[in-house]
């Protein structure tokens, strides 16, 4: 039976006590020139109680070595291992595309993840059992199912951009591969005397950051990179037009992050009466500033202030992202609309609006108490029967 066109075959020879298998493949150097390799592999015993005949050695060569290569296809693959592609191609492309808090996030799941795991096979061995065995040691690490997700788009771009620049072909190791389908990171949203609570428990001028981040929906680094030339009173809007994360001013998180946001009367007074410092109220001087007059540090903030207020009031979990998720829950409570809660946080896509929308428990306890009174009337003694919710 004649063979299909670019079925491999290679050269299968006995060598001693064993049989070679020895075959040419088109690579692509680090430089990304093609050349034509030759590479060889003992493929079992030729001789011995163990020996395979030719027949048998021939099958194995083609279930072991020939049938990957024809499912890799023609097209030449690279030689260079994923780390050598990191530190030579894909770096350089992160540093620069990407913002600084990107950059900071690949380096981190590189260093912590993907290199320790990968780093040491070359990009065309990489295998989606190779990716499963990474995320089964995120999951084994005590780590969150996002942390996981991370993890794997990190190696996905890495496959993507090598596709991109011809050092791979064929399918992502990625695609094929099982995410972790561990517990999700809970970030639930404050409720209205959590959040009142809260503010209320904070020093100044950090309740009046906490309450603009509640009532606007701001990221804690547009509302840090506020500048007081951004704060128009006369139009009753915040000009977001900044970030500023990991101490440096940049642009916001997207086009669609750019904008005007309505700032509240309430909060307006507040700003009003923060502006009556005697220091830092220049035009371009930040909003909440630190004493040395740079933009306050979300971190050391959040540490030092917001993180011990909130576990004396019974809510560890707050953060300055909490926020964001209780002006998108309780606007909703208010009745704003899909729609205006996406133009008020400013998100590119509805479905991240409704991830940031948190149902109010209590409403839906009410409307589950009147359902179960409702349908159980015909089963519970009248003495029983408890009396309905209004």
């Amino acid at each position: 039976m004649a063979r299909r066109r670019s079925q491999r075959t290679g050269y299968l020879h006995r060598k001693g006590p064993s049989w070679i298998l020895e075959w040419r493949e088109d690579v692509r150097s680090a430089a990304g020139e093609i050349a034509r390799q030759k590479f060889a592999r003992v493929i079992g015993p030729a001789a011995g109680p163990a020996a395979l005949t030719r027949k048998q050695a021939q099958r194995l060569a083609w279930e072991t070595v020939l049938q990957r290569l024809d499912s890799i296809g023609l097209h030449p693959n690279s030689l260079l291992t994923l780390r050598q592609f990191v530190d030579a191609h894909f770096r350089p492309r992160i540093d620069a595309r990407c913002r600084l808090s990107g950059q900071m996030h690949y380096r981190y799941l590189l260093s912590k993840w993907v290199l320790p795991a990968l780093g040491g096979l070359r990009l065309r061995d990489v295998a989606p059992a190779d990716i499963e065995q990474l995320l089964h040691q995120v999951a084994t690490a005590g780590r969150s199912a996002q942390t996981a997700r991370h993890v794997q788009r990190c190696a996905a771009a890495i496959f993507r951009h090598a596709r991109r620049l011809r050092h791979y072909s064929g399918d992502l190791p990625t695609d094929g591969a099982q995410p972790h389908r561990g517990q999700a990171a809970v970030r639930p949203a404050l409720t209205w005397e959590q959040a009142r609570a809260l503010i209320a428990a904070l020093p100044p001028p950090i309740d009046t950051l906490a309450l603009l981040l509640a009532t606007t929906g701001l990221r804690i680094g547009e509302a840090c990179a506020l500048r007081w030339r951004s704060v128009r009173h006369d139009l009753g809007v915040l000009q977001i037009r900044e970030n500023f994360v990991l101490r440096h001013y940049g642009p916001p998180k997207s086009s669609r992050s750019a904008g005007d946001v309505p700032l509240p009367r309430a909060v307006q007074l507040h700003l009003h009466r923060l502006k009556q410092r005697p220091a830092w109220t220049a035009p371009d001087d930040p909003v909440f500033a630190a004493r040395n007059g740079r933009p306050l540090d979300q971190h050391n903030a959040a540490a030092r202030i917001l993180k011990p207020a909130a576990r004396r009031l019974g809510i560890p979990w707050a953060s300055w992202h909490c926020f964001r998720h209780t002006a998108a829950s309780l606007t909703d409570q208010l009745g704003l609309t899909e729609a205006e809660r996406q133009k008020l946080l400013r998100h590119t896509a509805a479905s991240m609006t409704l991830h940031y929308t948190h149902a109010d428990r209590e409403r839906i306890r009410q409307a589950v108490d009147q359902l179960a009174d409702r349908l159980s009337a015909a089963i519970l003694p009248t003495v029983c029967r408890p009396d309905p919710v209004n």
